[in-house]
């Protein structure tokens, strides 16, 4: 015999909520998400209103933001800083931070913020080169046969072609690259 979930009640809510953001950093859509769950899984189980089911997680939500538990501002920043420094690209970066649901105030403020940092698109490119040991970062002997493979290796990372022939070198035309 199968166990029921519990009744998705405030205190439910908001221990599932505390237990997730002991242990997860993450922004207000995933918090939401995962109540969410437990919320459609009490209404099937129990038959509880769906609509009252969902104003008590938008109440438990806005509680932990209004404590600081979760901070979709701080954790856009973090997100976009720890990439930058990986050699994500500002559009890879700005995808990412969508695709995690958060609003576009704070996406463009994370991406300014890592821009004010000094973070840009040619310093995350040579910090991805020198990760993946593309193009300055790889031995000698080989750079010249592996320099059209470097140079879309940073396209398809989302950095534009001009950083991505200054990070790997080169004349900057584009029919050195087609050739």
């Amino acid at each position: 015999m199968q166990k029921l979930p519990p009744v998705a009640d405030l205190a439910h809510l908001e221990h599932t909520a505390r237990s997730y953001v002991e242990r997860f950093w993450g922004p207000s859509s995933n918090l939401r998400r995962v109540l969410l769950r437990h919320l459609t899984k009490s209404v099937q189980a129990h038959g509880s209103d769906p609509e009252q089911g969902r104003e008590l997680v938008e109440q438990v939500i806005a509680r932990f933001v209004e404590a600081g538990a979760v901070d979709d501002r701080k954790f856009a920043e973090g997100t976009a800083r720890i990439r930058r420094e990986r050699g994500g690209s500002r559009r890879a970066i700005e995808m990412v931070l969508r695709q995690k649901g958060l609003p576009e105030a704070d996406i463009a403020h994370a991406l300014h913020e890592a821009a004010e940092e000094g973070h840009t698109d040619l310093t995350a490119a040579h910090a991805l080169a020198r990760r993946r040991r593309l193009g300055p970062y790889r031995p000698q002997e080989e750079r010249a046969e592996r320099r059209q493979k470097d140079l879309m290796a940073l396209a398809r990372a989302g950095f534009d072609f001009g950083t991505a022939l200054k990070v790997i070198g080169g004349t900057g035309s584009v029919d050195e690259f087609e050739g």
